[in-house]
């Protein structure tokens, strides 16, 4: 059977997180796009139509509070896909530190802030200069400024000094990133609550790098960490991973190679077409839509094609 995947990272509003709600979609949105889905599914029945499952990467807290119960009341399949870095260590995700300091200074501010303190601190740095047809799968909803920011944020820089000037402009900022780690993420007991409700849970890294860029030795630390720690904390976990960023070249064949030897049997990229079985004959690139590409402005669902 057809499946598309639909992957979500936040559902909140402004007042409950004004610094995240930027990249949320609304729990009224989640709502509506609950409720098309459920009925998409009911109609798809044995038919030869997509079904539909719904995913979520990063475990922010959020979805637990305002996705969780319209998951379950509308009985759609879902997989949370979590890292262990801030259930672990108490610190945030790079990707949950850039949307806070964005959000709250604001593009020009914060890009001017971070290049002032990378230099202050470190120099000249030497970034990398990836194959251009690899940076065109990135950041397809940004543009201008904010792409290439991203982009040098993501992809250009060596991730050791992106975390140390992020760290240094979020305490300033924020404080303490253990009590914004309690604030932001799911907790263990959460993730168990999310179990018993029928939800799986998966691994999405230890900190949400990209594995592409980590010698072999760092990607099985970022692999095995999470998978090991949530089948302690939780029992068992889905048999399922998610690749930060998703697109095409943020994984290679050592990834896989590490995937398949810690049990993992089905892997989710960014590959933005519906799942076929027939077609997408490898286990580990199971293609996933964000839910931009699903649904249009007023709701409803676009014309979902096979390839994109």
């Amino acid at each position: 059977m057809t499946t598309v995947f639909v992957n979500y990272h936040y559902c909140l509003t402004p007042a409950e997180n004004p610094f995240l709600a930027r990249n949320a979609v609304s729990p009224q949105r989640f709502a509506e796009q609950m409720a098309v889905l459920s009925d998409a599914n009911r109609r798809a029945g044995n038919a030869d139509a997509a079904r539909f499952v719904v995913t979520f990467d990063d475990g922010t807290k959020d979805i637990f509070r305002n996705a969780v119960p319209l998951i379950v009341r509308h009985k759609i399949p879902a997989i949370l896909f979590v890292c262990s870095q801030p259930l672990m260590h108490g610190t945030l995700l790079n990707v949950t530190k850039n949307h806070l300091l964005q959000a709250k200074l604001g593009l020009d501010l914060f890009r001017t802030s971070f290049l002032d303190a990378l230099s202050r601190l470190h120099g000249d740095v030497e970034t990398e200069e990836p194959d251009p047809a690899f940076l065109e799968r990135f950041y397809r909803y940004d543009e201008g400024a904010a792409r290439e920011f991203k982009l040098l944020l993501n992809v250009r820089l060596p991730v050791e000094l992106v975390t140390r000037v992020l760290d240094g402009m979020f305490e300033a900022h924020f404080g303490s990133q253990a009590a914004a780690a309690e604030q932001i993420y799911m907790s263990v007991e959460e993730l168990r609550q999310c179990q018993e409700l029928g939800i799986a849970i998966g691994a999405h890294t230890h900190s949400h790098v990209m594995l592409s860029r980590l010698a072999y030795a760092a990607q099985v630390r970022e692999i095995q960490t999470p998978i090991g720690y949530f089948r302690d904390q939780l029992g068992a976990i889905d048999e399922a991973f998610s690749y930060p960023y998703g697109v095409e070249g943020t994984w290679n064949q050592d990834t896989k190679t590490i995937l398949s030897e810690a049990g993992i049997r089905r892997a989710y990229t960014l590959g933005r077409r519906e799942y076929r079985p027939a077609r997408d004959l490898d286990p580990l690139e199971i293609p996933r839509f964000d839910v931009n590409d699903v649904f249009d402005a007023a709701g409803a669902l676009k014309q979902v094609a096979a390839a994109r």
